[in-house]
């Protein structure tokens, strides 16, 4: 969640946010957090370090929360295009 909710703050996060690899993807929310960041890294030490790096960079993150995935249980593999045009028939 940032600090501050005007258009400059999001733009000055967003723009750091694209240019850091481990980032892989980065989705804008609405309902309590601002956005919600899918990160890998090759071990917790190196998370904790870029997670030091973004909170020194001074982009405005008020807080953040981690969740660590312990199993896949369900893996995106695709849409299901053909599936949902079934169903409008």
């Amino acid at each position: 969640a940032l600090q501050s909710h005007q258009a400059h703050d999001f733009r000055r996060f967003e723009d750091t946010i694209k240019e850091i690899p481990e980032i892989v993807e980065c989705y804008a929310t609405g309902g309590g957090v601002d956005y919600f960041l899918r990160i890998v890294t090759i071990d917790i030490d190196h998370y904790q370090r870029l997670i030091d790096q973004l909170l020194a960079a001074d982009i405005g993150i008020d807080r953040y929360f981690t969740y660590i995935v312990t199993k896949p249980v369900k893996s995106f593999t695709g849409f299901p295009i053909h599936t949902l045009l079934m169903e409008d028939e």
